[in-house]
């Protein structure tokens, strides 16, 4: 019965779409099993990842609000700032009537440390139930008032509450004075401080951006978990399609007949670096507002002719605004999905009628040693980078592309223990099915990189730390923060930049896009089906040229920092 009803949906499907040749030609789909067989999963883990990229920006979308105005509390309007903690609170609320010092419902805040029970007097043990803790050091988004005062001339020295800090003034006139206070508790008073620029000592003014992201991490259930998700995949996502792409380079798998999957591949870099370019500035934080700036700037600064109209197209005008930010939050929903779809669509229907190119005199055996050895280096760089790293950073590139190597190579080998190999009397391995056979492998490293997603998510939350972290207010005066960079897969580019003069270093750009563009038509050797040393040689020189560059950035940068810290200490 079942049987007959899927008959005949598909022979009514079949009669208006003409799938029976697709579906005959996925059913007898074969995917060549080799040496290099497990660089296939890279592309998998891409499509896989793009995905996850999608659902959880969906959800991000419907609580992100793409504003650069100063945001205000919406119940009573009044203009929010950030305040920070400068004790672990635990606020209870006392139950028993018989207390002393207390009365029935009262509220009381006590510091702790440890667990919060470790500050609760010995009387209220067991007469209180804790409401909520405050932990030391954590910032919150609160509307604030500001009142005003008159300093008693009779007393010279008088208690000012500046929200920060506690000042005495000396006054010999009565003096107004502002008091500007966070409307919280009384009994938290005492233990919040208003943050200020470090710069220029203002109230911070938070975005309707970044008070919206506060509000996912904060207040949305499993928002930070979907926030962490979605930020941690993105530097994922980079990181296997340059492995991806250089896999395929290294392999020759652009040669006939995959010229077009290797340009739309090409394209397809392209407009996930797009991804990353877009979405860094919708924090809204100073970190991600001066990269922004710095890097819309760089078409001003360096291409000749066009560039400044290029950079006043990126920022809506001659400085990074608020039409910056809407113009960002339009690209990274709107024009870089519908690209994304459209070629990696086209991407993918060619990978199904042409299949994976097998390389050129690859042996038919060894491909759990290759497997073997890219873990093991991927756990080495692991290792080094952790013992060696004074402040350990989950976006560097030393953590970000080992641990997207290892997702796939642990769903490789438990692949092959689920599923097995076939093999050929003499050893070698048999081409296996792709569908389901491969898929199902494919499956298997997509679990391993939704546990790993997971886990980063659960146990390191995605946030920028200290000033960096903070948000823009572009009303007030703007100092550019110490040891600003872009991203780790734009930092070979930000010190090549920086190496080279800039019109010299954006003609080698546009000359070196265009050959890695149309690299299949310039392997000639590989075009006739021979081995191209050269450029795999070409490939490896490339690879190992990125990664110096960005250890040359990353340590510019921290040269930078130090050089400040050392004139400051001077000073």
């Amino acid at each position: 019965m079942h049987g007959s009803f899927r008959n005949r949906i598909y022979k009514w499907i079949d009669e208006r779409a003409h799938i029976a040749p697709a579906v005959e030609h996925v059913k007898t789909k074969e995917i060549a099993q080799h040496r290099h067989s497990v660089w296939y999963y890279f592309g998998g883990f891409a499509l896989f990842l793009i995905a996850v990229q999608i659902i959880s920006g969906i959800v991000l979308l419907t609580r992100y609000e793409p504003s650069a105005t100063p945001a205000a509390d919406a119940i009573t309007g009044k203009p929010l700032c950030l305040v920070r903690a400068i004790d672990s609170v635990v606020v209870v609320t006392v139950t028993d009537s018989n207390l002393y010092d207390y009365s029935m419902g009262d509220e009381a805040a006590f510091t702790y440390a440890g667990v919060p029970d470790s500050g609760l007097p010995d009387e209220l043990r067991g007469k209180a139930n804790i409401e909520y803790t405050v932990s030391k050091d954590s910032i919150m988004i609160l509307p604030y008032s500001t009142t005003a005062g008159i300093i008693n001339p009779q007393s010279k020295h008088t208690a000012v509450n500046d929200s920060s800090k506690t000042q005495q003034l000396v006054a010999d006139t009565p003096t107004a004075v502002l008091r500007q206070t966070p409307d919280a508790p009384a009994i938290l008073l005492d233990h919040l401080a208003i943050l200020r620029d470090t710069t220029t000592g203002e109230i911070i003014h938070p975005s309707a951006a970044y008070a919206s992201i506060q509000k996912i991490v904060t207040t949305v259930p499993y928002g930070a978990l979907i926030r962490s998700i979605h930020a941690y995949g993105a530097n994922l996502l980079v990181a296997c399609v340059l492995l991806h792409m250089f896999s395929v380079f290294l392999l020759h798998g652009y040669r006939k007949p995959n010229e077009i999957m290797w340009m739309t591949g090409v394209l397809l870099l392209a407009i996930v670096l797009g991804f990353g370019f877009t979405g860094y500035l919708l924090p809204w934080t100073k970190l991600s507002y001066f990269a922004t700036r710095v890097g819309a700037g760089y078409p001003e600064n360096f291409i000749p002719g066009i560039g400044k109209w290029i950079a006043g197209m990126m920022r809506g005008g001659r400085e990074v605004t608020g039409e910056t930010l809407s113009r960002m939050f339009d690209l990274h929903v709107v024009v870089l999905p519908l690209s994304l779809v459209l070629f990696a669509g086209i991407h993918i229907a060619l990978l199904q009628v042409r299949s994976t190119s097998v390389p050129i005199g690859a042996k038919q055996n060894g491909s759990k040693i290759v497997a073997a050895i890219l873990g093991a280096i991927s756990l080495g760089v692991l290792a080094i980078y952790k013992a060696t790293a004074s402040q350990f950073d989950f976006t560097s590139p030393w953590f970000v592309i080992p641990i997207t190597i290892l997702p796939i190579v642990a769903g490789y080998f438990f692949s092959n223990v689920l599923l097995g190999d076939r093999k050929t009397p003499d050893g070698n391995l048999q081409p296996i099915r792709f569908y389901w056979n491969f898929a199902m492998r494919d499956y298997i490293v997509w679990l391993c990189g939704l546990v790993l997603l997971t886990t980063l998510a659960i146990y390191a939350p995605w946030r920028a730390a200290g000033d960096a972290g903070m948000p823009i207010d572009i009303s007030k005066p703007l100092i550019t923060p110490t040891g600003i960079h872009p991203e780790w897969y734009f930092m070979a580019s930000f010190e090549l930049l920086r190496l080279i003069p800039g019109e010299m270093a954006m003609i080698l750009f546009a000359a070196g896009g265009a050959t890695w563009f149309f690299i299949p038509f310039l392997d000639k050797d590989s075009q006739r089906g021979k081995a191209s040393p050269r450029y795999t040689r070409v490939g490896v020189i490339l690879v190992l040229g990125f990664l110096a560059l960005t250890w040359l950035g990353y340590k510019a940068v921290d040269d930078e920092i130090h050089q400040a810290a050392t004139t400051e200490h001077v000073k």
